[in-house]
């Protein structure tokens, strides 16, 4: 029941994914299913540093490619990398600026806190 609520969900609906390799094959049996057929749902698969994509990732984002889906592979530096960069984009304005000097200013702070025995 859960396969089957996943599956259909994915037709039309986005999925967002962070901080799992695709290494469960009956999980990525279930998004197989659901990539496999034709649908306005868009697959954000997002990993973590320079590393290779593994393979059952790459066939994943090939076969909802192949059905016609927009699938994408994102690097990035883990969960908070990821959390800060879309809250960036969803800021508009001078906003933008603000949480820029914040996140430098934090920065900072942690890289003299580091350093300090």
């Amino acid at each position: 029941m859960l396969r089957e609520a996943l599956v259909g969900q994915l037709k039309d609906g986005p999925l967002l994914v962070v901080g799992y390799s695709g290494r469960d094959a009956s999980l990525m049996a279930a998004l197989e299913d659901g990539y496999s057929t034709p649908g306005t749902g868009v697959l954000y698969w997002c990993g973590f540093g320079d590393v290779e994509i593994p393979e059952s990732v790459r066939r994943l984002l090939n076969l909802a490619r192949a059905h016609g889906r927009a699938a994408y592979y994102i690097q990035s530096g883990g969960f908070d990398d990821l959390m800060l960069r879309i809250a960036l984009h969803c800021l508009e304005g001078t906003a933008v600026d603000d949480a820029r000097e914040l996140m430098m200013a934090q920065a900072a702070v942690a890289s003299i806190s580091k350093s300090t025995p």
